[in-house]
């Protein structure tokens, strides 16, 4: 459940194509008087919200075949952070390497920063999944593993939420139309 709640996170284009949607109008994002990092934390809540709807939908499916409220709440704490830090990444890098040439929306979705958000995404959950497993293999018990995946995912959301906001600043300046 929690990697089903990542994984529909993760491919949703709310997040992917953030910065990219906005097209041959992100100029009017660089003259509106309210900064880069408030833009893209505006775009991440946006993805945010979708993130905290999947969460629900997969933990109503788990309810309704029968999961204990345990299960459900891990689904919940453990899947939500990843997902909003998947939505991170996704902006991170769509923030770094736009594509605001595009004549379709689709074309958006597309470009070739969707290959990095798809490998970023990716890598994330391969090491989320080696953790566990090195922690099952290293004999800790499964509250243990599950909170400590909690506060790792915690971290890491707060580093790359800053660094998004940061990558913000710096580029929205640098990007030409």
């Amino acid at each position: 459940g929690v990697f089903l709640t990542g994984f529909l996170s993760a491919i949703n284009n709310v997040a992917s194509s953030s910065v990219s949607r906005e097209g041959r109008m992100f100029y009017l994002s660089k003259i509106i008087p309210v900064p880069p990092r408030l833009q893209v934390r505006a775009k991440w809540c946006h993805a945010a919200i979708y993130t905290w709807i999947v969460s629900v939908l997969v933990m109503g499916s788990y309810a309704w075949m029968g999961a204990d409220i345990a299960t459900l709440g891990m689904i919940g704490l453990l899947g939500i952070p990843l997902g909003l830090l998947l939505n991170s990444l996704a902006i991170l890098i769509n923030s770094i390497h736009p594509f605001l040439a595009w004549e379709t929306p689709r074309e958006a979705q597309r470009s070739m920063g969707s290959l990095a958000i798809l490998l970023a995404h990716g890598g994330m959950m391969i090491l989320c999944v080696l953790l566990v497993i090195g922690a099952y293999l290293m004999g800790l018990s499964d509250l243990l593993i599950q909170w400590g995946l909690f506060v790792l995912l915690l971290i890491a959301n707060g580093f790359a939420f800053r660094g998004m906001g940061r990558v913000a600043e710096r580029r929205y300046a640098a990007i030409e139309i």
